[in-house]
């Protein structure tokens, strides 16, 4: 199997040889690995990343490990759920938001009921250094004293007044955090607002997409639209 995964990682290294605008997009492949979990009175559904083709095969682990850990944490709180008698519904899954340009960003979702009025959604982004595997925080995509903070929540109050996000608030946006949960995509940097931390549980996780090219000179120069 190893074998096999190698020719097809090789393979696909020397199409991106041959075509160079592709080769960013090319050099990381993300496989999915489900499972289910049900019972009498449960049913959850996991899909989490798997990584191939890295040049780093020890940072491709490092990162694996990283993905799968998220997955048994869901799984763990689902079976516990589960010998209690507690009804479980929901899943854990994915997007690949990004993969080019030297740089890819996952979107790692979750729904969960256990009983109650309303069952739990979150929503992270898991960003990395295709070549390196260093795991991306915000302020690591951000140029200091750029004023890209102030940029990012100058937006972010825009599109609540634009979008009718106003009334929505349950406490009056002001900043974002530091360490606050985005993703990228190949254009945009997407500011992620958890469940019940700014907006009403109706509003659910809100995006805010903010264009790249906006703040081409705030952001470090890696991080360019692919």
């Amino acid at each position: 199997m190893k074998k096999a995964i190698s020719v097809l990682c090789a393979a696909v290294f020397m199409m991106a040889v041959g075509t160079p605008v592709l080769a960013a997009q090319s050099n990381v492949r993300i496989q999915s690995v489900q499972e289910e979990i049900t019972g009498e009175r449960a049913r959850f559904s996991v899909s989490y990343p798997r990584l191939t083709c890295m040049s780093d095969e020890k940072a491709q682990e490092r990162l694996n490990v990283m993905l799968a850990e998220q997955a048994k944490r869901a799984k763990v709180e689902v079976k516990a759920a589960m010998e209690k008698g507690d009804p479980v519904d929901g899943e854990i899954g994915f997007e690949t938001a990004r993969n080019g340009g030297g740089i890819v960003s996952l979107v790692i979702h979750e729904y969960l009921y256990t009983g109650g009025a309303n069952g739990r959604t979150t929503k992270e982004g898991f960003t990395f250094l295709s070549t390196t595997g260093q795991k991306l925080e915000l302020m690591d995509l951000l140029k200091p004293d750029s004023g890209a903070l102030e940029t990012i929540n100058g937006e972010i109050s825009r599109q609540i007044e634009e979008r009718g996000l106003v009334d929505e608030q349950i406490e009056e946006f002001t900043s974002i955090a530091r360490n606050q949960p985005y993703y990228l995509t190949c254009d945009s940097l997407v500011i992620l607002i958890p469940e019940m931390t700014l907006f009403a549980h109706s509003a659910g996780v809100v995006e805010f997409p903010i264009p790249l090219t906006q703040m081409e000179d705030q952001v470090q120069d890696f991080v360019k639209p692919c």
